[in-house]
């Protein structure tokens, strides 16, 4: 199993319910994020994405926006996840709640990290990779095996077929038994050279 909390998602920007929507919109274009964890004495207590912003601050064209408080348009109650938990219960949370971002909580419900979807896709997309290059490398050795196993087959074949000729002299000449093991090379060379 992996660890949930990787270097990337204890990267983590905040803000507190009582800042503006225009400091939060100023803080995420700042600091190149898409969502804001909003925290109340290190504890989660929701979340604004651009979507958020979008949807709820910018769509309305209320006026006096710049004055609306950040709990007026954060995603409340949010969804946490702890950071012992796996990315199988991250992705599994994910999916069934319809969200992209989760923050990561400790034991005391104080917030250590955001895991986005991009950070869960980012980790198996690596993995998947690992995974397919060790089965092709599986497939690469096992046809390998079998043609090695072929190429003995032949020689054994071949082996055989110039004990019998020696049996039943076949050879008339020393030159016609030394052609018959150059050939014999020569197959066992094109077998092990494909």
């Amino acid at each position: 199993m992996m660890e949930i909390l990787s270097e990337s998602s204890r990267r983590v920007i905040d803000i507190s319910p009582e800042e503006t929507v225009s400091e939060a919109a100023r803080r995420m274009q700042r600091m190149g994020v898409g969502s804001l964890v909003v925290v109340e004495e290190c504890r989660p207590v929701g979340i604004v994405t651009d979507r958020d912003l979008c949807l709820r601050a910018v769509a309305p064209r209320v006026l006096h926006e710049g004055s609306r408080r950040v709990s007026e348009v954060m995603t409340a109650p949010v969804e946490t996840l702890h950071e012992s938990a796996t990315t199988r219960d991250a992705l599994q949370m994910m999916r069934t709640l319809g969200i992209r971002r989760l923050p990561i909580v400790d034991d005391g419900g104080c917030l250590v990290g955001l895991l986005a979807l991009e950070d869960l896709l980012a980790l198996h997309t690596g993995a998947l990779h690992d995974l397919a290059v060790e089965g092709l490398e599986r497939r690469r050795r096992a046809w390998r095996d079998a043609r090695v196993d072929r190429a003995h087959e032949d020689l054994e074949r071949l082996y055989g077929n110039l004990v019998e000729g020696m049996r039943e002299a076949r050879w008339t000449t020393q030159e016609a038994f030394f052609d018959e093991i150059d050939a014999l090379k020569q197959r066992a060379k094109d077998l092990f050279s494909r």
